[in-house]
């Protein structure tokens, strides 16, 4: 993965906003981990979503927002594809 983004719905718009420190967390089933900031404004929308769309070098999907660990300072989301929800 090069360029990971993070697609939002708000105020009947979207919001796309870069995602610069992911990992992933596991290849079978697919997570990706999701390291964010509380201050960062992608931590608000994360927090609320159930599923968001990631625009992958290019290609979106809707994962599904599972899991959510809090380390110091940041949150780790952890998403997993819809499609194998």
């Amino acid at each position: 993965m090069q360029d990971i983004y993070g697609i939002f719905s708000e105020n009947s718009g979207k919001v796309r906003e870069k995602l610069e420190n992911y990992f992933i967390a596991s290849q079978n089933p697919l997570y990706i981990g999701v390291i964010l900031k509380p201050s960062h404004g992608a931590w608000i929308r994360m927090s609320r979503a159930r599923s968001v769309v990631l625009e992958i070098d290019g290609k979106p999907g809707e994962y599904s927002v599972p899991y959510r660990i809090e380390v110091g300072e940041n949150s780790i989301f952890f998403l997993k594809p819809k499609d194998e929800a």
